[in-house]
């Protein structure tokens, strides 16, 4: 009996993945810094306290415990994670829900999911996290080498769904241009490059991880020489591209320098954001934050460019929001000493 029931279970996974659906409407309890015209998915953005990101590091420290000794947790403690932890709209909630969906330990899954199953009632349906989470439980794991010689790691359901496994929630202090400009980066096994020919008075690099179904990029940006004024801004944060990509959505404002970023070291403080299908490939999703940090006093104006894109077919595309929404989160994380 058990047997069929996983049987028809996988079915419907299998199912509901051929299906795409609209954005999931999220009621937002924490102040949204950006205006609201300006956020069709609904984001959850706002400048958290030192408080929270003490406890967001806290909890990512936790939850790596638990995925090294599954035993170390109770069932009881564990269903407080899945049933309370996800689906809340702050930094923490979402770093969990990324966390879990990129969990790596087959025992660790296999207990999540059976808490999952044994908790629904007969008519009651998996949520989109749910869903994606199963899909990691059955999947099987392929192992490729790229061109590069790198070691690349994907997830298939069934034929039908890929996991690239991009991880965003575990991550790393890192300074791209040995100065006083600092990012916190997701670790991936990265593709990392940097432009043979650079215009004068800038440095850039860029790292690439993910796959054909779901890709991430990081793109660090050194300008000097770059005034204060808004038109001498402007011209240097250079989003042309952007406002042409996401003509509906793309947005910039200053954030004030509270909460975490009361210690920024920086005298402007900027995030831009714009998500929506791809001009070229409406199949594909794409979403796009950027951190913009102005100092003064050596004229420089450094940015760091998040972009995540998903194809219908990726196992995360209906939870895709709740991930560019975490991924967000870290244009907050950076700083000048």
């Amino acid at each position: 009996m058990k047997k069929l029931f996983y049987s028809l279970l996988i079915l419907s996974l299998l199912l509901v993945g051929c299906a795409s659906k609209a954005p999931q409407e999220k009621n937002s309890s924490s102040e949204n810094k950006g205006p609201k015209v300006s956020n069709p998915r609904d984001f959850v953005l706002y400048t958290p306290s030192h408080e929270e990101v003490g406890m967001h590091i806290n909890t990512l420290h936790y939850l790596t415990e638990i995925e090294k000794d599954p035993s170390s947790i109770s069932d009881d403690e564990l269903k407080e994670i899945l049933f309370q932890w996800v689906g809340n709209d702050d930094m923490t909630s979402m770093l969990t829900e990324a966390f879990l969906l990129n969990c790596e330990n087959k025992i660790l899954l296999n207990r999540m999911f059976n808490l999952i199953v044994s908790s629904l009632d007969e008519n009651q349906k998996m949520t989109p996290f749910q869903i994606a989470l199963s899909r990691r439980v059955f999947a099987t794991e392929e192992t490729t080498t790229d061109s590069d010689g790198r070691e690349i790691t994907r997830y298939n359901f069934m034929n039908n769904t890929y996991d690239e496994n991009i991880n965003l929630a575990s991550f790393t202090e890192f300074k791209p241009f040995d100065d006083e400009f600092g990012i916190c980066i997701p670790m991936n096994n990265y593709s990392i490059l940097s432009p043979n020919v650079k215009s004068e008075g800038t440095d850039d690099k860029w790292f690439m991880a993910g796959g054909p179904t779901n890709s991430f990029t990081v793109h660090v940006k050194e300008t000097e020489n770059v005034n204060s004024d808004r038109d001498s801004m402007l011209k240097a944060m250079n989003n042309d591209f952007f406002e042409t990509r996401f003509p509906d959505t793309w947005v910039i404002y200053d954030l004030e320098k509270e909460g975490c970023l009361s210690n920024s070291g920086v005298d402007k403080y900027l995030i831009a954001y714009g998500v929506g299908p791809d001009i070229t490939i409406p199949e594909i999703d794409c979403c796009t934050f950027i951190t913009y940090l102005y100092r003064e006093k050596e004229k420089k104006l450094y940015s760091v460019e998040y972009t995540m894109n998903f194809s219908v077919i990726n196992s995360n595309y209906d939870v895709r929001d709740r991930l560019y929404n975490f991924m967000g989160f870290y244009t907050l994380l950076s700083w000048c000493d």
